[in-house]
Order: structure tokens, then C-alpha cells, then sequence
């Protein structure tokens, strides 16, 4: 089990090969559960010593719990931009649908600020998307009392409880992939948002390019900056532009945003350059442009489902078990395969 604490329904789920849904209901005698299921789902669950918390329990009788998420917001980058993508929209549908298979429902806070009143919402607890340091949202939970969890460590509070990826060993296997492509000098381009992800990709990086002695180009995009026309895509773009048309080109360039991906395509493409041939290009974060591509991008699978499904579940727990890291997938595509 993640994190080695007691058991969740996300584990049960997992061992025995069903959705988290049908452990539910399963579990509660609701839904329609063939009798071969619901048995097999009870030994499982009986195997891993699951006992469902007494909020859940709460809810399966018909009581009613209000899970809030935020997301994080970078200065004049419009929150919609945020939700373009799929990594976000895919967090919020799970959250949505986690809260709903516990009995309760989900809403999506508005951007904080300081005057905003948090008791009127009712809110049994939050779940607080990449904390930054002093983050207005962390520190107004705080204030109010309210429980939260985070995906991505809150730097200001470690102790608080988080689901975050293995974005690490993630980065070590990307790279040492474009490497093994015939990458010899790859650039990286992060952003300043600050957030736990990035921070420990960059890091990962650093430390890869060190043990296996491989040029590496580490490029900040102030995303902050950027003209809100421009977009998280323009961004990108731009940067890896500039990249391509310096003194020491690169061989490969890996984005550590989604959708950073498609502006290096587009760069590639305004200059002339053929990806894979010329160019290899990955990114840290994969999503439904990365796949539909063309050509499709290499990207790493947070799997954001998982992340946010037992954020929820830490969120409601009665014993809640330690903070819980989700492997990462690789996942190779044309854009990085000779």
C-alpha cells in the first residue's frame, strides 16, 4: 500500500481490479454489484484489513460532505489557461466524481483572496493544488481551521499531509531515453511558478546531466511575464526558439509544463527542423495534445486520476496514513524515437 498506513479504497480498488465505485458499492450493498464481484471484493478488502472511515461511512448512510479543490494561479495568467489543459480538467473530473463515489460533492473554490469568507462554503476539508511558499490559500486554511491536503509539497508547511508524483526517477528515465536516442546536448525549460513539481524535475535534471557527464541547457520561462495572449504554448515557443537559434543548439528539448511540448513543435517546425530527425522533444507532464500530436510528444504520466483519488481519500480518513508518492509512466512517442 502507498505511504505503508492502512489500507484505502484506492487499494482495494487496485487489488482487486474494479473501480473505486464498485468497491463502494460493493462494500454498502448499493448499486448493481453481481454477487461473484461483491464476494470477490469483500475478500480483498477483507485481505487488506480496509475499514472505511467514519466520514465515509457517514456519507453512505446519507449524511452530505463538501470537498473543495483550488488550483494554484501564476500573476497574469488567466486560471482558464490553467484549465485548457489536460493534466487540471482531468483533476477536476476525477475530484468531482471521487467526492461523489464517497456521498459527497465537490466544488471548485475561485482564485483566494484575502477578504473571501471560507466558512460559508461549508467545507469538510480542501484539496490544495501545488503550494508555493507564503500561498495565500495554505495559509487562509490555516486561519479558518479548515483540513487540507496537498498535490505537491507545501514548502511553508511539510508536515501537512500530500500526494505527489515520483517526478524524479521520472526525469533519470526520460533522459537517460533521449541519451540513449543520441542526445549529447539537451536543454530543459522550466517555469517560475515555484511549484513542488517543476522544482524537483529541475533538480533531477541537474543532478542526471552531472552523473552521466551530458551538456544540459537549464532555461527558466516567466510565465508571470508572458503577454496573456501568448499563452503557456506562445511561451514555450518562444523560448525554444530562441534555444534553436543560439550559439550551442540543442539535440533534444524536454518542457517541464504541459503543452510546453507543442510550442517547442511549433519552433521546430518555424525553423525548418524535423522532430524526431533533427530534434528530439518530450515533456514532464502528458496530456491529450501530447498523444494527438503530430508528431505525438514523449511525456511523462503523472497519473493524475491516482493522485487526486487519494488525495481525496487522505482528505476524509479518519486515521489518514502517511503522504502517499504515485510512480510515474513513461511513455515514448515519435518525437523522441530514431
Amino acid at each position: 500500500m502507498a505511504g505503508g498506513g492502512r489500507a484505502k479504497i484506492t487499494d482495494v480498488a487496485r487489488a482487486a481490479g474494479v473501480s473505486v465505485t464498485t468497491v463502494s458499492h460493493a462494500l454498502n450493498g448499493k448499486g448493481r454489484v453481481d454477487a461473484q464481484t461483491r464476494s470477490h471484493v469483500q475478500q480483498v478488502a477483507a485481505q487488506l484489513q480496509y475499514v472505511p472511515s467514519r466520514a465515509a461511512r457517514h456519507l453512505v448512510a446519507g449524511g452530505s460532505d463538501v470537498v473543495g479543490l483550488t488550483f494554484p494561479s501564476i500573476a497574469r495568467l488567466p486560471i482558464g489557461e490553467l484549465m485548457s489543459t489536460d493534466w487540471y480538467s482531468q483533476v477536476a473530473l476525477t475530484a468531482s466524481q471521487a467526492a461523489f463515489e464517497h456521498g459527497g460533492a465537490l466544488t471548485l473554490l475561485p482564485p483566494f483572496v484575502e477578504t473571501m469568507n471560507l466558512s460559508k462554503f461549508g467545507l469538510r476539508g480542501v484539496v490544495v493544488l501545488e503550494p508555493t511558499r507564503g500561498d495565500l490559500r495554505t495559509e487562509m486554511l490555516r486561519q479558518s481551521a479548515i483540513p487540507y491536503v496537498t498535490m505537491g509539497l507545501d514548502p511553508g508547511h511539510p508536515d501537512v499531509l500530500t500526494v505527489t508524483p515520483d517526478t524524479a526517477h521520472g526525469i533519470e528515465k526520460l533522459l537517460s531515453h533521449l541519451r540513449a536516442m543520441g542526445a549529447r546536448r539537451i536543454a530543459v525549460l522550466s517555469t517560475d511558478s515555484g511549484w513542488h513539481n517543476e522544482v524537483v524535475a529541475a533538480e533531477a535534471a541537474r543532478e542526471w546531466a552531472i552523473a552521466n557527464r551530458c551538456a544540459l541547457d537549464l532555461r527558466t520561462v516567466a510565465l508571470a511575464e508572458q503577454d496573456t495572449r501568448a499563452g503557456i504554448v506562445g511561451a514555450a515557443q518562444a523560448a525554444a526558439y530562441d534555444l534553436l537559434t543560439g550559439d550551442e543548439v540543442p539535440d533534444a528539448i524536454v518542457g517541464l509544463f504541459e503543452d510546453f511540448g507543442i510550442g517547442i513543435l511549433d519552433a521546430a517546425s518555424q525553423l525548418g527542423l524535423r522532430v524526431p530527425a533533427d530534434l528530439l522533444v518530450a515533456q514532464d507532464v502528458d496530456g491529450f495534445k501530447a498523444q494527438h500530436s503530430r508528431p505525438p510528444i514523449t511525456a511523462l504520466d503523472l497519473h493524475a486520476s491516482e493522485q487526486v483519488a487519494s488525495a481525496i481519500d487522505l482528505l476524509i480518513s479518519d486515521s489518514p496514513s502517511a503522504s502517499i508518492t504515485v510512480p510515474t509512466t513513461l511513455r515514448i512517442r515519435e518525437s523522441s524515437s530514431r
